[in-house]
């Protein structure tokens, strides 16, 4: 049986709005958010901080499974829950709708919103190296979410199946063994500007969840910190 090893992180060390939406006396009253008129979602929220601070996107990855690894292709396949946070200063909301007090549409003090709103908004530009296809799932509509916090925060959750390259060394078959990276990055801006956080919900850590049989041994593990820094 060969042994497949997936290090999972996340690495970000690179990096016209519609009128229901945009502020107005009788807009501000009913939503518990809106957009200001000056809003322009093609710039970064972090060039309108005062302080100059850098600007943090957060990901959290929740897999089921490695689905399929394909020896010829040198690919493996990942399902799984991809979410992407980022705060926006620029919006403004309403801290004392009533809203954020129930959990009427989500968690409390969180608005969610069509996925389709995120039109509206500044969208960070992300690369997954060593991508092959990034397949969306849709039903009625396309299997994605997103929110607005109280404190600003925008998250957007979609459910995808993402291919990756990985680099297999066939030389000790039938005992070979192979370790793929799963990277996330800025595709525009370095650490000066952007950070990252991130979290990982390994499937082995539930015990009722049954992974497919597959002709590997397959294991996740963190990234190790030399390569958490591309440029």
């Amino acid at each position: 049986m060969k042994l497949l090893s997936v290090v999972l992180f996340a690495i970000v060390h690179l990096f016209p709005t519609t009128d229901s939406q945009t502020c107005n006396a009788s807009v501000s009253k009913k939503l518990p958010w809106c957009l200001p008129k000056n809003y322009d979602k093609k710039k970064p929220p972090f060039l309108f901080d005062d302080e100059g601070q850098t600007m943090n996107i957060h990901y959290a990855f929740s897999i089921r499974e490695v689905s399929e690894v394909i020896d010829s292709e040198q690919t493996l396949e990942i399902p799984m829950y991809f979410t992407v946070a980022w705060t926006d200063d620029r919006l403004v909301v309403d801290q004392t709708h009533r809203a954020w007090k129930k959990s009427t549409t989500g968690p409390v003090n969180e608005s969610t919103e069509d996925a389709e709103t995120l039109k509206l908004f500044w969208k960070p530009n992300l690369e997954i190296y060593g991508l092959q296809e990034f397949k969306k799932h849709n039903i009625l509509n396309e299997m994605a979410g997103l929110r607005i916090s109280r404190s600003k925060v925008i998250t957007f959750d979609i459910k995808v199946t993402i291919v990756i390259s990985c680099q297999m060394d066939f030389n000790d078959y039938p005992f070979d063994d192979h370790t793929c990276f799963f990277q996330v990055g800025s595709y525009f801006y370095d650490k000066n500007s952007v950070t990252c956080s991130s979290e990982f919900h390994d499937p082995k850590s539930k015990s009722n969840i049954l992974e497919r049989n597959l002709q590997h041994s397959v294991k996740f593990k963190k990234l190790r910190k030399s390569r958490g820094i591309v440029r």
